[in-house]
């Protein structure tokens, strides 16, 4: 790699730590559990709980006595313990404060141990790559941003990206990094059914992100598409605050255009791992030629690519110069993006129409701007039925840049903890 033509290169003012407290606001309250229905209930009738199920239910209470899960689960006394015993050697949970007492010896709470452990988090976009640490509680504790340029080999982006890694890490001292999310811009079905043909993408392989990320950090790996990852972030937010979010429709709007889906606090992947890839819907049968070979693609319109392309007269060169003239209100910047919002919002429309979902979030250094936020209200308001969208809140995002690393962090802890992910690694663990 010649040193005068980096393909990475570490962002100024991008890395920050959060500190063992986190993020201040609205950082700290979003949810790492598992949706409500997939929560633990007591066990059919002469069937005890398996650990793994046992630490499921546990780690949906915000703290649980013995007599607690005795009561709840219809397990012996013995079984109970024998549990309980398993789930402590392997540093899963942990008896902590006392219960207020009334008479008698005061019972002790059993707590999901989250004590020191993170996730990291890599949310690789076209232009750049996000990478943090994150508590398994969803408080991002430090993160960097580095430049990806092009074409970049993947080895060696990979490479910047461990490197970057191991630097926020630093910041750690003492946790423990129990696993890995990677939000890449392409289409992922679910494990071993990832779809690498998209442009973005190609050149790498699942294989490759594995082999490499786990060769450094041999902990479970879970990938996700980074548009999904920021729709999955936005809803752990509104899990957090129990706004009765059913359907959750994000848009990520910066270099690219791509949207995800979340239903009932689960991604909706599709068929092909395609769902919400709304910057390759058809806006018009000619217009100018997309990425993906054809032409008049949503993306070719109105993608920050696309963008760039329009003003490249003015000498724009990075997303960051669009939203600085945006701020600066320029005519013909904002003229610019207003069009690009308003095609947004014609594609939102239909999708809106289908879906009907509680909350629209706008996300990516573009979507979140006021302007872009108006624009595609405005453009859904006036090609949808009123019926359709009366109780559709369309908003930006509000964990900004911590979006597609919450979710990655919450998609990775889900994962890691599922029951039948714990009874294997308990069963590993004494065989």
């Amino acid at each position: 790699m010649s040193s005068s033509t980096p393909f990475c290169q570490a962002a100024e003012h991008k890395c920050r730590p959060h500190g063992r407290q986190g993020l201040r606001g609205v950082v700290t309250s979003v949810s790492m559990h598992d949706p409500p229905r997939l929560q633990a209930a007591a066990a059919p009738a002469g069937v005890a709980l398996s650990a793994g199920r046992l630490l499921h239910l546990i780690r949906s209470e915000s703290g649980v006595t013995r007599a607690q899960l005795l009561a709840r689960t219809g397990m012996s006394r013995t079984t109970l313990t024998e549990r309980l015993e398993q789930l402590t050697a392997a540093r899963l949970i942990r008896e902590s404060r006392s219960t207020d007492p009334t008479g008698g010896r005061p019972a002790k709470i059993i707590e999901f141990d989250a004590a020191d452990k993170v996730v990291l988090t890599i949310d690789l976009g076209h232009t750049h790559a996000r990478v943090a640490a994150v508590s398994i509680a969803g408080v991002p504790l430090a993160a960097t941003e580095i430049a990806v340029k092009g074409r970049s080999p993947s080895e060696l982006v990979l490479a910047a990206l461990i490197k970057a890694a191991e630097e926020v890490l630093q910041r750690c001292p003492g946790w423990e990094v129990v696993g890995i999310g990677f939000g890449v811009p392409a289409p992922v079905v679910q494990e071993g059914q990832t779809h690498w043909d998209s442009s973005p993408m190609r050149g790498w392989s699942e294989r490759l992100i594995s082999d490499t990320l786990q060769g450094r950090w041999p902990v479970p790996l879970v990938l996700e598409n980074d548009a999904r990852a920021l729709a999955i972030g936005e809803d752990s937010l509104m899990s957090s605050a129990e706004s009765g979010v059913d359907i959750l429709l994000a848009v990520k709007f910066g270099w690219g255009i791509g949207a995800g889906v979340v239903m009932d606090g689960h991604p909706l992947r599709g068929s092909t791992g395609a769902a919400g890839d709304i910057g390759h819907t058809r806006v018009t049968r000619d217009g100018p030629r997309c990425r993906c070979g054809r032409r008049g693609c949503l993306a070719a319109y109105a993608s920050g690519r696309a963008i760039l392309r329009q003003l490249r007269h003015r000498r724009v060169t990075s997303l960051s110069d669009v939203v600085t003239l945006l701020d600066r209100k320029d005519p013909e910047v904002t003229a610019t993006v207003r069009r690009a919002g308003e095609a947004i919002g014609h594609v939102l429309g239909g999708l809106l129409a289908c879906i009907n979902p509680s909350v629209v979030v706008l996300g990516g250094l573009l979507g979140h701007h006021p302007l872009v936020v108006r624009s595609v209200r405005a453009e859904v308001k006036s090609s949808t039925l009123p019926r359709m969208i009366e109780r559709t809140s369309i908003q930006p995002s509000r964990l900004g840049e911590d979006a597609g690393t919450i979710g990655m962090a919450r998609l990775v802890v889900r994962s890691l903890y599922s029951p039948e992910a714990v009874d294997s690694r308990l069963k590993l663990l004494t065989e």
